[in-house]
């Protein structure tokens, strides 16, 4: 959660640094020889601490580590990192990056997670410019499995999800994390609390039931029939018109309906039911 935060915050001091321009160039050679770099971390009791060196730390080379998974038809997630769903035979997590990284991330059942630990993020400035990344930015996880179902994202993760084949999906995204989907599903539960984005338009779809409490969004293209609540900010694109439309929003959510025949007559346009707190418009063809 930190990232973002110590990455918008180093770079800020080290601009700050280089409006000083006696230092800048007192060290304009070592600087275009080596680039500069500072260090941010905090450890899991919430302390900072920032360091200087001529280059970036080093964290070696990225391992991979294998483990069993085994969370049946359910997987939950609550670490920031890319991860990719792969409907597969196989039964298996795989996880690349540092050493120092990958020993705090847990497997369990269905579950995985990183461990409290240091969180660090290195600012560099050198003559290309600045740049800044974190530790957990080298992690990249897989899971194959053949059977998942419910996706349970927590937190920041980056999830994407490739060739799902089944008749049901449910997804419940909380915080704000972002997942992206392709393959089919009949029906699908997707439920967003937070500020979390979930790009569906590549999946395939019959029904949808969407919930958005908070300022989420989604994208998707349901065919037959889509229920959508929204409570707060979010937004939701359908990219297609769906045989039956309900929605309800609370707040200055929007839904917006993206028609694939723009030409359509009105008299062909389905039913829509619309219970909201305020005025909305839905058109076709935005």
């Amino acid at each position: 959660m930190i990232r973002t935060l110590f990455i918008i915050a180093g770079a800020a001091f080290v601009l700050s640094i280089a409006t000083i321009g006696g230092a800048a160039a007192l060290g304009s050679r070592d600087l275009a020889a080596n680039g500069w770099s500072w260090t941010f971390t905090e450890d899991e009791w919430g302390n900072g601490r920032i360091q200087r060196a001529g280059k970036a730390e080093d964290l070696g080379p990225d391992i991979t580590r294998s483990v069993a998974f085994e969370g049946g038809e359910r997987l939950e997630l609550d670490l920031p990192a890319d991860v990719t769903y792969v409907q597969g035979d196989a039964n298996t997590v795989e996880i690349v990056g540092p050493q120092s990284v990958i020993d705090r991330i847990r497997v369990q059942g269905s579950r995985i997670w990183m461990d409290n630990g240091p969180e660090r993020v290195t600012v560099r400035w050198d003559s290309d410019g600045i740049d800044g990344w974190s530790d957990t930015e080298r992690v990249r996880i897989t899971v194959t499995a053949p059977s998942v179902t419910t996706f349970d994202l927590e937190g920041s993760s980056d999830v994407k999800i490739r060739d799902y084949d089944h008749d049901t999906m449910a997804i419940d995204l909380s915080g704000s994390g972002e997942i992206e989907i392709d393959g089919r599903a009949t029906a699908l539960e997707l439920d967003i609390s937070g500020s979390g984005e979930a790009d569906l338009s590549r999946l395939i779809l019959t029904d949808a039931n969407v919930a958005i409490a908070g300022s989420g969004e989604a994208r998707l293209g349901p065919t037959g029939r889509a229920d959508i609540t929204i409570s707060g900010s979010g937004d939701v694109e359908l990219t297609q018109q769906p045989a039956t439309l309900n929605q309800s929003i609370s707040g200055s959510g929007d839904i917006d309906v993206v028609s694939v025949r723009s030409e359509r007559r009105v008299s062909d346009t389905p039913p829509v039911t619309v219970s909201t707190t305020r005025s909305v418009e839905v058109t076709e063809g935005r």
